[in-house]
Parts: structure tokens; sequence; C-alpha cells
């Protein structure tokens, strides 16, 4: 992640999410949209960026890099797998806004060739380092199960990392298309994919 100038450009990026997530088409947006949300002057997003698209694609990535920060903090804190897995099952949970603001992001950006490529490149960019991220927190929890003795120590740490990703994309799966079930029924289905992942791991 490329080092942040200063709060101007925080400032700008937030104006693009927050006026995102409320709706506002990034095709139609301006760059004096996003100056004034961020207080700042207009000029002044042009002493940083060279248009409002490469602006709109450093700011959605910008986005991403503060998710991953903060669902790493979290589970840092935790002492058991359980634990870690339920912060990243919250956080599923917890960022179907962030995620309805991303897809409505994708989806005004259609429109517009030049946000696109920006954005696809900033991704191709920062690729591998994305991959290097999410192997981090994956390892992170097959260690705690490891530590704990949930986890044999001598299987191998891209299997549990593996299993561990597929529960996560089961629980993805579950409230991508079962959403409003109920607390008691997510609960069942967090439960679940624990034990599946402790069987897994089982020798």
């Amino acid at each position: 992640m490329e080092q942040i100038v200063n709060d101007k450009i925080l400032a700008m990026y937030r104006a693009v999410w927050d006026l995102t997530r409320e709706g506002q088409n990034v095709y139609n947006m301006k760059v004096v949209d996003i100056t004034n949300r961020a207080g700042i002057g207009k000029g002044t997003a042009y002493e940083y960026f060279r248009s409002k698209e490469e602006l709109v694609a450093k700011a959605l990535r910008y986005g991403t890099y503060l998710e991953y920060e903060h669902l790493l903090e979290r589970i840092q804190a935790q002492d058991t797998l359980k634990d870690a897995l339920n912060v990243c099952f919250s956080w599923l949970e917890e960022d179907e806004e962030k995620m309805a603001c991303l897809l409505q992001f994708l989806k005004n950006s259609g429109a517009h060739e030049e946000i696109i490529r920006k954005g696809m490149k900033c991704m191709q960019e920062n690729m591998e380092e994305d991959a290097k991220k999410i192997q981090f927190l994956l390892q992170l929890m097959a260690d705690l199960g490891k530590k704990e003795g949930t986890i044999c120590r001598e299987t191998a740490d891209p299997l549990v990392c593996l299993q561990i990703l597929s529960q996560l994309m089961g629980y993805f799966t579950y409230r991508k298309f079962h959403k409003g079930s109920g607390e008691e029924e997510d609960r069942k289905v967090r439960e679940f994919l624990y034990k599946s992942l402790e069987n897994g791991v089982k020798q």
C-alpha cells in the first residue's frame, strides 16, 4: 500500500466512499463533489491526482487497505481459533454495507471505461501484496489452532489455511443467499462451519 501523503488525501478517499455509499453514480460524480465533501478546494485534488478516475481508483484501493488493517487487529486480539473465526464471520456480516457500496461502485463504474482501466491497473499492481495479506491472516488462525491443540501440529499449514478459507467462503455464501435468517440460524451455521473445520484438519 502506497504511503498516504497527508490528511487531505485521506479526506478525499473517505469522501469518495461516502458519496458512493449514498448512491451517487461514480460516472456522474465530479471532482468538486469530492472536494466539497472532503472540505478542501477543488484545485487541491489535482495537486495529488491526474484525474478524477485516478482518485476514485485509489480511493477504492485505500478502502480495502483499511478493512484489512481493521480485521488483522481484531484477529490478533483473539486467543482461540474459534474466536478468530467468529471475528471473521462477524466481519463478513458487518461488511455487507461496505460490500454493497463496492458493488454500487463497480456497477456505476461500468459506463466509464477509464475508471475500470485505472481500477484494474491499481488492483493488478497490488495483487501479490493482497495475496500475501490473505495468507498472513489465514496463517494467524492456523497458528492459534495449533497452539491450543484444536489442530494437530503435524497437519500441513497449507491444508489448514485452505480449510479455514473454505469455511469463510461457506459463511459468505450462506449470508448472500440467506440474509435475514435470524441470529439463531446464523449461530447454528457458524457452529456447523467451525465443527467442519475441526473435522477437516483432524488426522
